[in-house]
């Protein structure tokens, strides 16, 4: 820098230095006072490009959701939820491509189990034992049919009501494949090993034993897996392990739908399913799926006492009646439930070597 660059202020300054200190001490003092202000406005802007405030993005959400709640706690459930969806479908979409399901026609005659509603373009497969009946009651609701939600109590919505939902096996091969393509699709899952419990105990030894049918097959297992008995038979005593030799007897019994395998009831490697809920977090899950299907109605939540849970505790006592060879057969049965949903097949098996000794 010459002198002709430097203003008034700085040539004063250069001679009042010059006066008490040595002349290289003064050109020394001039260069540090230029690099330590070089230095500070360096270290300045750094410390606004951190902590400089980020632009606001609107958080991505995947095709075939939508947003329904714009405050912050809604933007972090929805991201909360997308992952959580992300996650599910990648490992769905990964076990499906290592199995033969991946590679079955969808007959029209398996779409049975998916309710359908064209108002508000919504598909979804119902699986008994995994709030079904709380789940027709929320489609009940969307047809517009039934404006009394008390009247929807849980065995008219299965009888009185039935008729009132219509399944996607009913529409011409167009429409189902149009509606697959284009509507909204959910279902709601649960682990195959505590399904099939919470079916013996309801329909065996539990409100469902009112049906003629479960009164029926009850009869039909004391006398074909039960060594002595006696007539009458009323079918009301069918122990675990009865049970389970009718399931896994050629898969004979497994047909029935309240534990027919999830996957032949859905076809999740035929369907791709927006969103995958599990009954082990139906409250959240629940509401997720309402808030992008029908925000305007409440899922009907049960009494903490019919929760998932309590099957849960109760599992590994029930299995701890089975042979082991009889538990390596319900894993045949419900291998691809566990693999394709992500549920631990030893996180009940574990228990019973526990309970046995």
């Amino acid at each position: 820098m010459t002198h002709g660059d430097e203003d008034n202020t700085q040539i004063q300054m250069r001679w009042k230095l010059k006066n008490v200190l040595p002349g290289k001490m003064v050109r020394r003092c001039n260069d540090s006072l230029l690099k330590f202000g070089l230095l500070g406005f360096l270290g300045l802007f750094i410390i606004y490009l951190q902590y400089k405030p980020a632009p606001v993005t609107e958080e991505h959400i995947p095709d075939g959701l939508i947003e329904v709640r714009a405050d912050e706690n809604g933007r972090h459930l929805m991201k909360e939820f997308a992952a959580k969806r992300r996650k599910r479908r990648l490992l769905l979409n990964d076990a499906c491509q290592n199995s033969t399901e991946n590679h079955e026609t969808l007959d029209i005659d398996q779409l049975d189990h998916i309710i359908v509603n064209d108002k508000y373009k919504a598909l979804f497969c119902y699986v008994p034992k995994v709030a079904c009946s709380q789940w027709k009651r929320v489609f009940l609701m969307m047809s517009g049919n039934v404006s009394d939600p008390k009247t929807l109590d849980e065995y008219s919505v299965h009888t009185t009501y039935s008729h009132l939902l219509r399944y996607l096996n009913t529409y011409e091969p167009g429409e189902i494949k149009h509606k697959i393509k284009n509507y909204k699709k959910f279902i709601m899952v649960r682990n195959p090993l505590d399904r099939l419990v919470s079916a013996f105990k309801n329909k065996f030894h539990g409100t469902g034993f009112k049906d003629a049918r479960f009164k029926n097959i009850g009869k039909y297992i004391v006398r074909t897996y039960r060594k002595k008995f006696t007539e009458p038979v009323f079918g009301d005593d069918v122990t675990f392990l009865e049970f389970v030799r009718y399931v896994i007897d050629n898969k004979v019994g497994v047909r029935d739908e309240h534990w027919r395998s999830i996957t032949d009831l859905c076809k999740p490697c035929q369907i791709d399913y927006d969103f995958i809920g599990k009954q082990e977090t139906i409250n959240e899950d629940a509401d997720f799926i309402m808030s992008q299907m029908a925000p305007h109605i409440e899922f009907p939540v049960k009494p903490a006492v019919y929760g998932s849970s309590n099957t849960t505790k109760s599992t590994p006592f029930y299995l701890s009646q089975l042979p082991f060879g009889h538990v390596g057969r319900l894993w045949d049965i419900y291998r691809d439930d566990f693999v394709f949903f992500n549920y631990s097949f030893l996180k009940h098996v574990d228990k019973i070597s526990y309970l046995v000794r």
